[in-house]
């Protein structure tokens, strides 16, 4: 049995999207590669989570080198944030010179790093034009990764809103958002709180119309019940859209860069803010037609397509 070691990090800085995406990858491989590959998930950082204690930071290339001598995997995969990506880059590189035999694969990384990988999986639907045609990067609708459900005994709640914003609140939002959401024209709504583990909870006027969710990696019960959504574009944007909600997609900090995918998401009819007015304005127009953009959801949960996932994991692991 082959052996394939996931590397994440999570904490107060980084939030917890890739402690998250480790927990599907391996779900993933176990079911397709049950009987041949055997996982071992490794997590670094400073906060524990969930009862997690992860391993420092600084012990990475001591702790790696160890256990590719003890356990001889044939692929490692990088499932790290940007920031420990940077720390530990010269470490990869040394491990990858000392172990040519083993695959070394980045999952999320920085694509400026190319040459540190032989495989970078984006689970995104932008990537920048110079990368596009590389045949070592994998990106697009099919490679995202989100919990997957049956949804054919979905019934939703007609008023109700879900927040989900990340796991670590960097542009305050939890402080902002209620402000906006208390306003005369959203009283009939009631709100689903998704509250990361690192930021702090919303407060509300009215308490009885908000319910927090707390220590939740699976939203699928939340996700039954929600009509609308705002969302950061990530991990809860592409489960939203798994799960055919109309939401608002809020980018508090836009870069030049990224204008690309602004106008392919506006190409299919999401709403999209930049500013907490437009967010408002954005809201009121998704609740006022309700029908309408629940179709075009509806029209937009089938761009992820998990038909070919098997032979996209065999590539990337084998």
């Amino acid at each position: 049995m082959k052996n394939v070691f996931i590397i994440s990090d999570f904490g107060s800085k980084v939030g917890l999207g890739h402690f998250k995406r480790s927990e599907i990858l391996t779900k993933e491989i176990k079911r397709y590669f049950k009987k041949e590959i055997n996982v071992k998930n490794f997590y670094f950082g400073s906060n524990n989570l969930f009862k997690k204690k992860p391993i420092k930071i600084e012990n990475f290339k001591k702790f790696i080198k160890k256990k590719i001598i003890k356990f001889r995997p044939n692929c490692l995969i990088f499932n790290i944030s940007r920031d420990f990506e940077n720390i530990i880059l010269n470490d990869i590189l040394r491990l990858k010179k000392n172990f040519p035999l083993v695959k070394f694969n980045s999952l999320d990384g920085n694509t400026k790093n190319i040459n540190a990988y032989d495989i970078l999986w984006i689970p995104n639907i932008f990537l920048e034009k110079k990368y596009q045609k590389k045949k070592k990067i994998f990106y697009g609708w099919d490679k995202i990764f989100i919990d997957r459900f049956n949804k054919k005994e979905i019934k939703r709640d007609r008023s109700t809103l879900l927040i989900s914003i990340g796991g670590t609140d960097k542009f305050r939002l939890t402080k902002k958002l209620p402000i906006i959401l208390q306003d005369k024209k959203f009283s009939n709504l009631k709100f689903l709180w998704v509250r990361g583990p690192f930021s702090k909870k919303p407060t509300f006027k009215k308490k009885n119309s908000i319910k927090i969710i707390e220590k939740k990696l699976t939203l699928h019960k939340v996700y039954m019940r929600s009509s609308f959504a705002i969302v950061l574009f990530g991990v809860s944007f592409f489960e939203t859209v798994h799960y055919g909600i109309p939401q608002v997609i809020h980018f508090p900090k836009q870069k030049k860069e990224r204008d690309e995918l602004l106008n392919k998401l506006k190409k299919k009819k999401f709403l999209v803010s930049n500013t907490l007015f437009q967010l408002k304005k954005n809201l009121i127009t998704l609740i006022e037609n309700r029908r309408k953009f629940q179709k075009i959801a509806k029209k937009n949960s089938k761009l992820l397509n998990f038909r070919n996932r098997k032979k996209i994991l065999n590539n990337f692991i084998k």
